[in-house]
Order: C-alpha cells, then structure tokens, then sequence
C-alpha cells in the first residue's frame, strides 16, 4: 500500500495574518495597558488603538483580548 499525496494541507479556517502595528496594539493591551495607554506608547489615540484591535478580533475571530 503506497500513501496518496494531496497537495499541500490548508488550514481549516482562513488564515488572516495580523500586521505588526496590529500585533504592538495587543501585546500593549495584553501587558495591562488601556486603550488611552496603549495609544500614547504607540503615538495614536486611544480610538486608533480600538480600531487597530478591532480589525484583529475580526481576523481572528474573536470576540475579546482575553479570546484573541
């Protein structure tokens, strides 16, 4: 008996990589930072930061930070 090769595998859900400004966004708010902290360490208001987290939760599909 001999193994079929398919191809390459492909995840079971979509793969939407985060951009680094997306990925700085979270780590901010994951070290316990607020929204209105996370946006003065990055140079952006505290809006800027919610949307950056915002278009993360999306691609991840996560409702939360605890769940992304």
């Amino acid at each position: 008996m001999t193994a079929v090769d398919y191809g390459p595998r492909r995840p079971a859900v979509p793969v939407y990589p985060i951009s680094r400004r997306q990925r700085e966004a979270v780590l901010w708010i994951a070290r316990g930072h607020t929204l209105a902290g996370a946006g003065r360490e990055m140079g952006v208001t505290d809006n800027g930061v919610n949307g950056l987290l915002r278009l993360v939760y999306r691609k991840l599909g996560a409702r939360s930070a605890a769940h992304a």
